[in-house]
């Protein structure tokens, strides 16, 4: 969690951001290296499938071929990072908006829109002042941190979750409660 005077950042951080960036991208850059070496002890397995791409990759020989096969296994670990750090949310949190940044999608939403803020099963959750949900995103972080973030901004949390989640019952196809025509809505 990232504080200053005017905000405060949740979720994905520019330093784990970085983090996560340079980790894949050794980690690709070493497999890269090594599949060559790879592919000769799988071509030594009786049953392995793909014997054409794997005796392709076995007759690069050489630093140059070692060189390419690094430099391909960091690029696919630099767009794996890419990949993960797009699904992940970042919230960031003033006294009078929240943004919810996930990839390049930024939502933002007024603090005067909002009449209230809960965890609902890993989601994070924002109710409108008529009662709709204005966001429900999935969030990495503990409730904690959350709650933290949010109530040192002035947001209202319901610290038990969900407000109205005895107004809600599952439907059973035939319940005597309802009408025909409710169940026939509900079927559809």
């Amino acid at each position: 969690m990232l504080q200053d005077q005017s905000h405060t950042l949740i979720g994905v951080t520019k330093t784990a951001a970085s983090l996560l960036y340079t980790a894949l991208a050794i980690i690709g850059l070493t497999i890269g290296y090594f599949i060559p070496q790879f592919a000769k002890w799988a071509l030594s397995l009786p049953w392995i499938p793909f014997e054409g791409p794997l005796r392709l990759v076995t007759s690069f020989q050489g630093s140059p071929a070692a060189f390419i096969t690094a430099l391909l296994g960091m690029c696919a670990g630099i767009w794996f990072a890419h990949s993960i750090i797009a699904m992940l949310l970042s919230v960031k949190i003033t006294d009078d908006t929240v943004e919810l940044i996930k990839g390049k999608k930024v939502q933002t939403i007024r603090s005067d829109d909002i009449a209230l803020v809960f965890i609902d099963h890993k989601r994070l959750v924002l109710l409108g002042t008529a009662g709709y949900e204005l966001a429900r995103e999935e969030i990495d972080e503990k409730p904690e941190k959350v709650e933290k973030a949010f109530r040192k901004h002035n947001y209202e949390w319901a610290a038990d979750g969900d407000p109205f989640k005895d107004q809600f019952r599952r439907w059973i196809p035939d319940a005597p409660e309802l009408s025909p025509g409710a169940h026939a809505l509900l079927k559809a």
